[in-house]
Parts: structure tokens; sequence; C-alpha cells
């Protein structure tokens, strides 16, 4: 249970941060049941304060709400909620006076925040000086999780490479690529020197045979397959 406490006070740090808070909107019902877990009432009513918009302010989750008050008093964290739902309808709370009016849910610690912001803009850079790198051709293509444009060509990989060696993978920059050319292995599939600058670079400077031909002999293997798949699909 106390990972679970540390879990959503973690989340309700990270709220204002975070590139996609609708992710909340789609588990508010779940974060809203589990008030009746004592341990994790009072975090969760600061997450919910902060997630709660008009489309979440319902019959049911205000007499559910009203239910917790009488059974369990004026907690502070748990009067707070119901005040951010009043703001929103008040016309639903009619007759209720158990609310503190002028609640305002706790903020993020500002300095735990300043450092999340710090260390974002930091890693943003980084991104930002890798990407020139890999536009300049001197650090292997990525793609990450989703690639802009679909494609068959792997990208470059290098399986078990021997100690005495180094690899594409490691190259970092134009005297990285320079002070290893001489000891760089070849990567696992050589075709994906169709997509990928640096391999690209390093076969002009250091051209192979054994290199071209394990490349025409993937292309050739995947054009058999693909006319393969075009007859069976004409019959």
């Amino acid at each position: 249970m106390d990972d679970a406490v540390a879990l959503v006070r973690w989340l309700t740090l990270i709220y204002d941060v975070l590139e996609d808070q609708a992710i909340f909107s789609r588990l508010y019902g779940v974060l809203f049941n589990l008030l009746d877990t004592f341990a994790l009432r009072a975090p969760l009513c600061r997450l919910l304060c902060f997630v709660t918009c008009r489309k979440h302010v319902r019959p049911f989750r205000i007499h559910r709400l009203l239910e917790l008050l009488r059974a369990a008093g004026h907690e502070p964290d748990l009067v707070g909620l119901p005040q951010v739902y009043k703001d929103y309808c008040p016309g639903m709370f009619a007759g209720d006076t158990v609310y503190v009016r002028g609640y305002v849910p706790p903020l993020p610690n500002v300095e735990w925040r300043a450092r999340l912001l710090k260390i974002q803009s930091e890693h943003s850079r980084g991104l930002e000086d890798a990407t020139v790198l890999q536009q300049n051709g001197f650090r292997v293509m990525r793609h990450g999780a989703k690639p802009s444009k679909v494609t068959v060509l792997p990208e470059v990989h290098t399986h078990r490479p021997n100690d005495s060696t180094a690899t594409l993978e490691e190259i970092n920059g134009v005297d990285s690529f320079l002070d290893n050319l001489h000891r760089i292995e070849f990567p696992s599939q050589m075709v994906s020197s169709l997509r990928d600058p640096l391999l690209q670079k390093y076969l002009m400077l250091n051209a192979s045979e054994l290199a071209l031909c394990r490349t025409e002999f993937w292309l050739q293997a995947y054009l058999a397959e693909e006319l393969e798949a075009a007859r069976e699909n004409a019959d």
C-alpha cells in the first residue's frame, strides 16, 4: 500500500508537466472508485482536485462523496474535492453545508517542479544535439518506436561485436568516426546502408565486396518474396 500511496503522490507532482494529461480522464472512474481505500484517500483527493473537469461531475459521484463525508467526517482533503465539484455545478449541492469556501487544492512542490523542468530542458537539448548529429550523418539513424515512414529496411545494429573492434552505434561525431575508421565492424544487415548516412560514409571510405554481396543477397531475397506474394494474391 505504501507503494500505491507514493505512486499517487508522484502522479500529483508530475500532473502539470505531462505531455498527455488526457490519460487521467480515461482513468478518472478508476481513481474515483479508489476513494473507498482509506490509505489512498488523501493523496487521491489531491490528485482528483487537479484532474476533475465538468464532464467528470456526475450525480452518482456527488452522492458518493456526500456518503464519504458523513462517514469519515470533515477530513481536509476529502472536504476539498466536493468543493471542486461544487464550483462546476453549484446547483447540485443545494442545502449541503459541508464544504469549505474558497478551497484551493495544494500546489505541487515548486522546488521539485523547477528541478524537473530543468531536467526535461536538458534532455530536450540532448535530443536536439543528437538529431543534428544524425542529420549530419555522423551518428546512426534512429527513428524511435513510431517512425515517420513505414519501411522494411532495418536500422543499423551490430550483434555480438568483438572486443577489439568498434561499432557504428558507438560513433558520436566526426572525430569518433575518423579515430575508429579502421576498427569499425560491419553491422549485421548491410542493407541498412540504403537508409543510414553514417553507414554509407563508412562504405565509401572502406569499400568491401563482401558488404556489397550481402546487400545484393538481401535485396534479391526480399524481391523474390514480394514477387511470390504478388503471384499468390493474383491467383
